[in-house]
């Protein structure tokens, strides 16, 4: 097991829940008696997890234009 996998999921869980509700990392490390550095690459590895999910939507590979909007009169005098 790596040094810092050490950490359960749950504990990550608590630990994301009380950052989301304003509490500094240090203050988190004091209360669930883990280093600054665990709660630091726990935020981390969360937040990027999220945005990984938030990215890896489908795109379509043909883009298509809509004409009916493009003939209005009103879109070329704008």
């Amino acid at each position: 097991m790596k040094s810092n996998k050490r950490i359960s999921e749950s504990a990550k869980d608590e630990i994301i829940d009380k950052y989301l509700d304003g509490a500094t990392n240090k203050k988190i490390s004091k209360r669930l008696r883990v280093s600054q550095s665990t709660v630091e690459r726990v935020i981390h590895e969360r937040f990027e997890l999220k945005v990984k999910e938030q990215l890896s939507y489908e795109c379509p590979s043909i883009i298509g234009i809509d004409e009916h909007k493009s003939c209005e009169a009103s879109f070329w005098e704008a």
